[in-house]
């Protein structure tokens, strides 16, 4: 009965958590005490759940329930193939309060916000690069990275990360996987294909927070920057 009344009776005593259940409380209270008792058979993945090792484990077996019924996209979690359907039915749920934006994605939105918010938590402590999402700082990192293990065999391209490898290669192949569903456009590069969708849609998610300015692509922000607030 507590599901309809919202009752909550079982609190932690670490944090705001509370629930209905004592065994929820049990499993939550493994995050502060670091108690991971479903261990990977295959690696040093460990979980305070079972059900997150269930699906860790399709990493290691390559099993995908979960399949699109509009094209061959196939997912190991129920979550991310949700997500997934929304390229196929336009749908954005996630919705700025500031302005017209709208995402598929809550992480998305939330790097959006930053836009207003002007917030960039990702600070480099090797140079003075700062940025407002994961993605963008994962990559500067790679410059000071010193091991770039992933050479290419057919020139002297060398890189940090296997999925930049995979992504030269195209240069040589001329391989262009990813196909715009409105014209003959094709990429080799998941992120060129979002940036050339904004051409189709008109919309600029790139804004400036010092001015009006928007752009469709961050390096079209990062330009107007350097010309219009870095004099």
């Amino acid at each position: 009965m507590r599901s309809h009344t919202g009752e909550k009776p079982y609190k932690c005593d670490q944090c705001p958590f509370a629930t209905a259940r004592d065994a929820s409380l049990r499993m939550h209270t493994r995050i502060h005490s670091n108690n991971k008792p479903y261990k990977c058979s295959e690696c040093s993945y460990a979980s305070t759940q079972k059900v997150a090792l269930q699906i860790h484990m399709r990493t290691h077996t390559g099993e995908k329930p979960y399949k699109c019924t509009q094209c061959s996209y196939a997912s190991t979690q129920k979550g991310i193939l949700q997500t997934h359907m929304r390229t196929h039915t336009g749908e954005k749920p996630y919705k700025c309060k500031l302005c017209s934006y709208a995402g598929a994605q809550k992480s998305s939105l939330q790097i959006h916000m930053s836009t207003h918010t002007g917030e960039k938590p990702y600070i480099c402590r090797q140079c003075s690069y700062v940025c407002a999402q994961k993605s963008n700082f994962k990559t500067h990192m790679d410059i000071h990275a010193e091991e770039k293990r992933f050479k290419c065999s057919q020139c002297s391209y060398v890189c940090s990360r296997k999925v930049y490898l995979q992504i030269h290669i195209r240069s040589h192949t001329g391989e262009n996987p990813f196909w715009c569903s409105q014209c003959s456009f094709a990429s080799a590069r998941p992120d060129s294909l979002k940036a050339h969708m904004y051409t189709h849609s008109g919309d600029k998610p790139h804004k400036c927070n010092q001015c009006s300015f928007s752009g469709m692509r961050p390096s079209e922000l990062k330009n107007h920057i350097r010309r219009h607030h870095m004099l």
